[in-house]
């Protein structure tokens, strides 16, 4: 079997054969001495053979380069103008992109939108949505990370507003979504804004931790009190335990104190053993802290 693959850069000529499924054979490239005259005119001098094929296997034509240097890349080296055609940047996409405000955009930047999928479409939606003249690195942040116009608009209808890109990223890297932040407001938890989202979710504050606390009657569920008592290990277990060794009515400040010096069930029945009992909570904390007095009794 032969076949030709025939580009500007050159001919590439392939011979060999297939069998059951697969090939084995040779190929040959002949450079366009054409191309690379015209390519020495343009400032493009010494092409040896191997970037020639790399041109010709990515179809980097004289047309192309011409197109390139008319839009102002004047200086792009062969390697950027394989890097255009190998990540499909093309002279219709540098046009789109200039008819939404953005002409100054580098190799680089045209290569990093095509890998990211920053297309002219997704810049015209975030305008739409009031996102205009952004950053090429906050486009490219967006789209790695996942920012859709569905965040915004779920965090906007539940009157999470005037939120930056920055903002946004956050979001979806901690996984702040929009029926989370639902979630959050049906159990109470309100007045939410970004910087609270994304704590409650760093820190393993989830709807149902909320709702068992409630359950247990733990008031003043604020996002504070909420990160507080995860971080610290206040867990609805905790405070049952608590509730049967007869603290009934603790606050979250309590909670966290105790947790904060180690202050537990078992201590307390271990001192309860030793006569103490009906102890406050700082006398808990300070027993923990500096150990039962001599005497036995009831304080």
């Amino acid at each position: 079997m032969r076949f030709q693959l025939v580009r500007d850069a050159g001919t590439i000529s392939f011979e060999g054969h297939f069998r059951d499924g697969k090939g084995v054979g040779e190929f040959r490239f002949t450079p366009n001495s054409e191309f690379a005259s015209e390519m020495k005119s343009m400032g493009f001098a010494g092409l040896n053979t191997h970037t020639l094929f790399s041109m010709a296997m990515h179809d980097v034509s004289r047309q192309f380069v011409r197109e390139m240097r008319d839009l102002g890349y004047k200086n792009a080296t062969t390697d950027d103008l394989i890097a255009m055609r190998i990540h499909g940047v093309s002279p219709a996409f540098v046009k789109d992109l200039r008819a939404l405000g953005y002409s100054s955009l580098s190799v680089d930047n045209l290569v990093s939108f095509r890998i990211h999928g920053v297309s002219p479409e997704f810049v015209r939606e975030w305008n739409g949505l009031g996102f205009k003249n952004l950053d090429s690195d906050d486009l490219v942040s967006m789209r790695i990370h996942g920012v859709t116009p569905d965040l915004l608009k779920d965090m906007r209808g539940l009157g999470i507003n005037n939120l930056s890109v920055d903002d946004l990223v956050s979001m979806r890297i901690h996984g702040v979504s929009g029926a989370f932040a639902k979630e959050m407001q049906t159990q109470g938890v309100s007045r939410l804004d970004t910087d609270q989202l994304v704590s409650m979710r760093i820190h393993g504050v989830s709807p149902d931790f909320v709702k068992q606390m409630h359950a247990l009657g733990i008031a003043e569920l604020t996002t504070d009190n909420l990160v507080s008592m995860r971080i610290h290990g206040v867990s609805p277990a905790f405070v049952v335990e608590m509730k049967a060794a007869g603290y009934d009515h603790l606050t979250v400040d309590q909670l966290v104190s105790m947790r904060i010096h180690g202050v537990n069930a078992a201590f307390v029945r271990d001192i309860a053993s030793r006569g103490y009992k009906n102890l406050s909570v700082d006398d808990l904390i300070q027993m923990k802290i500096t150990g039962p007095r001599r005497q036995r009794g009831t304080i």
